[in-house]
């Protein structure tokens, strides 16, 4: 029995120039959502634009996400903070009887961060399978994963997948400074990107799936093409959190072989996955047939996704 074909049909990130909501429903939905709620959301509905779905389609869709830690408002986060300190000291009954009403009552769902997902579901009406999964890089490509099993499984016959987060919010990107392994080197940025994948029964030539691997091992842990599965002069993209990691992981992998593109190296942490993956494909010169796109994570995680296009 052969493999289904998972073919990428449109691929786009959010514009972070132009996150306008002009709609009523979008307006009421921009209450509950955080910053990269907000992002994953205009990733996705540039995704369908291009893509040729009809509204129909999607009530049978998937839809998949990486997504990172809550990105709340940080004003409201504040106001909660303050009005929950006694004498320079937080305590847990102020916060629960003034505390929680410094705040407006939508405040939790920017607070639960499946609601990054939650929100582009019910604005789009997705219907069909669905995963959200905490990631700071790695936990996108496991999204793909269960995106990828749910189009072969027969599921459904489209979905929807990508991350989005925001490494620039101040609560984020304090932990991660002090978390990473290259203080000096960390730049946090921000963004979502969202691929539309349909199963077809033979390849149509554009780019498809072929397969991925995800390693937990902290990086560099060689040899790092077989823990990868990248194929001795195969052609590689190599991404990830910080320069100084993209330096090292393609210097490793350029042992096996010499065709290595890297990324820039900015964190985008749940979103760098999928935007990477993205940036290669689009990069990717007309020869190029089968791709190798390497992404490594703030935690050290490495996720290979391996792309392939064309008839064979």
């Amino acid at each position: 029995m052969s493999v289904p074909v998972i073919e990428i049909v449109a691929m786009a990130q959010a514009n972070l120039a132009d996150l306008a909501m002009p709609r009523p429903d979008e307006k009421a939905a921009q209450r509950l959502m955080s910053r990269s709620a907000l992002l994953a959301y205009h990733a996705t509905r540039a995704v369908l634009a291009d893509s040729g779905w009809q509204p129909a389609d999607l009530a049978t869709a998937g839809l998949f996400m990486g997504v990172g830690a809550s990105g709340s408002d940080a004003g409201q986060l504040q106001r909660i903070l303050v009005a929950s300190f006694v004498d320079g000291q937080f305590a847990m009954t102020q916060f629960g009887d003034r505390g929680l009403r410094a705040c407006n009552p939508l405040f939790a769902f920017q607070l639960m961060n499946n609601f990054v997902m939650a929100n582009t579901a019910m604005l789009i009406g997705t219907q069909g399978p669905n995963a959200v999964l905490f990631s700071r890089g790695a936990g996108t490509t496991l999204a793909l994963d269960e995106a990828i099993a749910a189009l072969r499984e027969g599921d459904c016959t489209l979905a929807l997948v990508g991350g989005a987060d925001c490494a620039t919010h101040p609560v984020t990107e304090l932990e991660n400074r002090y978390a990473s392994k290259f203080r000096s080197a960390y730049e946090p940025r921000e963004g979502a990107a969202m691929f539309a994948l349909q199963r077809v029964a033979a390849p149509t030539g554009r780019w498809r799936i072929v397969d991925l691997q995800c390693s937990t091992h902290v990086w560099p842990q060689p040899p790092l093409h077989i823990v990868l599965g990248v194929r001795p002069n195969a052609n590689v993209y190599v991404d990830g959190w910080c320069s100084d990691a993209v330096r090292d992981v393609a210097a490793a992998l350029g042992e096996v072989t010499p065709s290595i593109a890297v990324g820039a190296g900015l964190d985008t942490l749940a979103a760098g996955p999928a935007l990477s993956w993205m940036a290669a494909l689009q990069a990717a010169p007309p020869n190029v047939v089968q791709l190798a796109v390497v992404h490594i994570d703030i935690n050290g995680d490495m996720t290979a996704v391996h792309f392939a296009r064309g008839a064979a």
